[in-house]
């Protein structure tokens, strides 16, 4: 009996001290789970949420946690727990979600979860609209945001905005229509509701103009081009249309005429007006055009002999009013034998030719009147050939005859008409050809 009291007393014994050595309870007296967190509600921003850490207090070996939503981003870190949310972009209403935590057998513990409506980005523009003049230009508007960042655009190809900091910058092309114009630059920024800027423009003022105002033709004629730059429709016409024509007749904006001009074979420099007009504006090119390069007629006397004491001292050409003779041009021999000359004609036209018997002669002509002078052409050159011998006849006339050996125009013989009559006879050699130069 001692024996087994001894036993019973060294179990107790041994039972004791294992309970002290290791600090466990008795089976019977088994401590509960406990669980706590802190915090036990958590609030997010919209955008850009900052993660925050929830404190975990368990006597449990271990715990776990499990999420209502999947926006809620949460994850163990030792004895915490690390939550975070994803960005929110809804502008009205907040969300909600519960995290529940759990130990053992422990009583779950709840987090509430809770992340704000996004607030929405504020924009505004110092100016709503800007009106321009039909030149090209830009003006300046200063943008405000609380957004991270902002843009613009244009509705019309001849506005451009450029922005740099806040301000914006826009550009106008000019206007060279005959019509008032509108665009709208858009700004924008986050999710802040755009801001319109009406852009207006004047229209143009109504015009023509001409690259050339003047044009000079070589007597060949030929073309060339103006460049109409316009906003209006117009027509154009030319006031010489024999020599001078100008297409097309009709154009509306920018374009191109063309001019041609036929050659001029008169003997005169001839002028021409191209006329273009639209929208009561009108415009003019002066055209000139010479004539072909001047040649002149040239009449060469040759003296062969004299026998008379009033020698032969001139030989002109000119003009003639009933007896006087008007000289053009003349030369003066004085006493020696076989000269020639050459006169030049610088308009040709109609001349008689002349012979100046002697200083106190006078002019002895070759024809009586202004119609049987010779046509100098321009062009050619003429050689005069006439032989005489005579004396005065009873009326105190001498003739002179002869021939021209040119084309057949003018043959003839006349009676000399002389203010003044030679008194002793003349011989004289009066040569007249004409030849192509």
């Amino acid at each position: 009996m001692k024996k087994i009291k001894f036993n019973v007393l060294t179990f107790i014994a041994v039972i004791a001290g294992m309970v002290v050595f290791t600090g466990c309870d008795w089976p019977w007296t088994k401590k509960p789970i406990t669980l706590s967190v802190s915090p036990t509600s958590l609030t997010f921003s919209a955008v850009d949420p900052q993660e925050q850490l929830v404190a975990i207090k368990t006597n449990a070996n271990s715990w776990s946690f499990d999420a209502t939503a999947s926006w809620v981003i949460a994850s163990q870190e030792g004895a915490n727990l690390k939550v975070d949310a994803q960005n929110y972009t809804n502008l009205k209403d907040a969300r909600t979600a519960v995290i529940t935590v759990t130990a053992g057998d422990a009583t779950p513990v709840t987090i509430s979860v809770t992340q704000n409506p996004k607030t929405q980005d504020q924009l505004s523009c110092s100016q709503a609209s800007l009106s321009f003049t039909a030149a090209a230009g830009s003006k300046s508007v200063t943008v405000t945001t609380t957004a991270a960042s902002w843009n613009a655009t244009a509705d019309k190809d001849w506005v451009t905005p450029t922005k740099s900091g806040n301000t914006l910058t826009i550009n106008v092309l000019s206007n060279t229509t005959t019509s008032d114009r509108i665009s709208v630059v858009t700004v924008t920024a986050g999710d802040a509701n755009p801001v319109p800027i009406a852009v207006t423009q004047a229209k143009a003022d109504l015009s023509i103009t001409l690259s050339k105002s003047s044009y000079d033709f070589g007597q060949a004629g030929g073309t060339t081009t103006v460049d109409v730059s316009s906003n209006v429709s117009w027509t154009a016409s030319s006031n010489a249309t024999s020599w001078l024509t100008v297409s097309p007749a009709s154009g509306t904006n920018n374009g191109s005429l063309t001019l041609t001009a036929k050659a001029n074979t008169s003997t005169s420099a001839r002028s021409a007006t191209i006329t273009v007009s639209g929208s009561g504006i009108t415009k003019t090119i002066a055209v000139t055009q010479g004539a072909p390069a001047p040649t002149y007629a040239q009449v060469r006397f040759s003296k062969t002999t004299h026998n008379s004491s009033n020698a032969i001292s001139k030989m002109g050409i000119g003009t003639v009013s009933g007896q006087s003779f008007y000289s053009v041009a003349e030369h003066t021999f004085g006493t020696s034998t076989g000269t020639s000359i050459y006169y030049t004609v610088s308009t040709p036209g109609y001349y008689l030719p002349a012979i100046y018997i002697s200083n106190t002669d006078g002019w002895y002509l070759w024809a009586n009147d202004v119609n049987d002078t010779y046509n100098f052409q321009k062009g050619r050159k003429y050689t005069f050939e006439i032989t005489n011998v005579s004396t005065p006849d009873s009326s105190g006339r001498f003739t002179m005859s002869g021939s021209i050996s040119d084309d057949g125009a003018f043959n003839t013989s006349q009676d000399m008409a002389a203010p003044r009559q030679p008194t002793k006879s003349v011989q004289i050699t009066l040569n007249i050809k004409d030849k192509l130069k």
